[in-house]
């Protein structure tokens, strides 16, 4: 059975170095590299072991390729790499968890051996698995969700969903019992519902939110913190959770930390809601409150109130709100600023390009139409708008492209 080189563990370390983060000590990683081991042994397998062998020993396109080709061994490859992963030394592991990560759906009877590995708590083979999980998306979901479940994993799996996003959808139950538990992870998982942003959880989120409202002295400030953080994230989907948070973001004078704080005055900009209660509490804590507080408070205040002499920043958050309403008074105080509103012009067609309500395009067509500056991003919006098969919006974008014709 061939040896895995010194030179060849130097390759992939070379690689690891490019692609994981730089809190690794180099010590650690030196000391990987240093290894002479042998993978396992694999009977029936060799050509798993071959292939492991050539993704040690490559780097950058060729080390995918080798992957890419373990990968098209689907089911054949499974026993050997099960082996590597039970029996081998951590190197051999991290390599064999980059060609899991192309594998698909071959790779699901790997997942359980692979979350059992975080037990180890060793960085380098912990963030291993986690890229692993993150590159078979939806795939590893499932057992992500079982491990939300699982002592000793949670805070892992909670970070890996949250890294895949939406598509960690299938796991909302299980991070909201986890997230109405009393457990030390219960504050990760609701960072990891904001990260997914599924309405499902936002009846969980406001409990807890709501529970920092009514007991900020006593309440698990990580949770409630992280809770508001996501229901700003889902935004304004997230409108019932409105009260609570204007209570959380108020008890700064009470006891309650400054991140619960900041974080509710933070989420109460992001979901949107402009009702006169909302302003007066937000322009109360920008005036009287201190720090980090103060300064979200103003924030929130500024993207919500969107006034005529707003800064440009209030102005091109406004435009790229998930509320339509917030989107249009942006929309026309771009236009409102003309020639002046060049700042907004990126915020303007990422407005355009990411809705697909009507008024919207046609207000964000306006305002660039306004504001009179043409490059490549402003004319793939206004040909795509010209082609719209609404009538009036398909005339607006000819019209404002006319106009541009004439001046230049």
């Amino acid at each position: 059975m061939p040896l895995v080189t010194d030179g060849a563990w130097t390759a992939i370390v070379g690689a690891m170095v490019l692609s994981m983060p730089r809190r690794i000590p180099f010590a650690a990683l030196l000391a990987l590299a240093t290894a002479t081991v042998a993978l396992p042994a694999q009977g029936k397998a060799a050509g798993v072991n071959e292939l492991l062998a050539r993704i040690a020993a490559a780097k950058g396109a060729e080390r995918d390729v080798a992957a890419q080709e373990l990968a098209a061994l689907g089911g054949k490859a499974v026993p050997g790499l099960r082996r590597v992963l039970e029996d081998g030394e951590d190197a051999q592991r991290i390599v064999a968890l980059f060609a899991i990560g192309k594998m698909g759906k071959a790779a699901e009877p790997l997942l359980p051996v692979m979350s059992k590995l975080w037990l180890a708590e060793r960085l380098e083979l912990t963030q291993a698995i986690q890229k692993s999980f993150v590159a078979l998306g939806a795939v590893g979901v499932p057992e992500l969700a079982r491990c939300v479940g699982e002592f000793g994993i949670q805070s892992n799996a909670c970070q890996t969903l949250a890294e895949i996003g939406p598509a960690g959808k299938p796991a909302v139950p299980a991070l909201c019992k986890l997230l109405s538990s009393r457990t030390v992870s219960a504050h990760t998982a609701a960072s990891t519902l904001g990260a997914i942003r599924d309405p499902a959880a936002i009846p969980f989120l406001v409990k807890a939110v709501t529970e920092g409202a009514e007991n900020p002295r006593g309440c698990d400030e990580y949770k409630v913190a992280n809770s508001a953080q996501a229901l700003g994230r889902i935004g304004p989907a997230a409108a019932a959770a409105v009260p609570a948070l204007v209570k959380v973001m108020q008890a700064e004078g009470v006891a309650a930390t400054a991140t619960m704080c900041d974080r509710a005055a933070t989420a109460l900009g992001d979901i949107g809601v402009r009702t006169e209660p909302v302003l007066a509490a937000l322009r109360n804590v920008a005036k009287t409150g201190a720090g980090d507080v103060k300064r979200a408070a103003q924030e929130s205040l500024d993207i919500l109130e969107c006034a005529v002499g707003s800064s440009d920043d209030a102005v091109a958050r406004a435009i790229r709100h998930a509320n339509f309403d917030l989107r249009l008074r942006g929309l026309q105080r771009a236009v409102e600023r003309a020639a002046n509103g060049r700042p907004f012009v990126a915020s303007i067609v990422w407005c355009y390009e990411h809705t697909d309500d009507i008024a919207v395009r046609m207000a964000a067509v306006g305002a660039l139409g306004a504001i009179g500056l043409q490059d490549e991003h402003v004319t793939r919006v206004l040909d795509a708008a010209a082609k719209h098969p609404d009538a009036k919006l398909a005339a607006a974008a000819q019209e404002v492209r006319a106009r541009f014709e004439r001046k230049g």
